[in-house]
């Protein structure tokens, strides 16, 4: 699912429309394509911190701490934080690991959905929605 949204647009305003995603509804509507409720019973796509924190509370937050060290799964949701913007543990993107270091995520307004090298820095925690 992710990956065919390469090259769509990026819209906070539209992430529920299926012609634009940021980056917590392209997560959740991949997995929730798999069959995986990743919103925790909303049936909404959760910001990123919001779903960070209710997958850490329901035991499906596999890593977290420096990126280095993670070990990663296709389909892991890869949590960027550590700012103090007052959300959950700083959180403000997700993005979505398909394998071979690569990841899928909805990067910003300029670039959309993407298909890239996974970026490490402030990689913080690591969930696994079917774990």
């Amino acid at each position: 699912f992710a990956l065919s949204k390469v090259g769509y647009p990026y819209s906070q305003e539209q992430r529920t429309s299926g012609t634009a995603y940021d980056c917590s509804s392209l997560a959740y509507y991949a997995w929730k394509e798999a069959g995986v409720d990743s919103s925790h019973g909303a049936n909404y796509p959760p910001t990123a911190a919001e779903g960070a924190r209710m997958a850490k509370n329901s035991g499906k937050c596999v890593e977290s701490g420096d990126a280095s060290g993670f070990s990663l799964k296709p389909g892991d949701l890869i949590y960027y934080g550590g700012s103090d913007n007052g959300r959950y543990l700083g959180i403000y993107h997700v993005a979505i690991y398909v394998g071979n270091g690569k990841a899928v995520e909805a990067l910003n307004t300029k670039y959309g959905v993407v298909y890239q090298t996974l970026r490490t820095k402030n990689a913080i925690m690591v969930v696994r929605p079917n774990n």
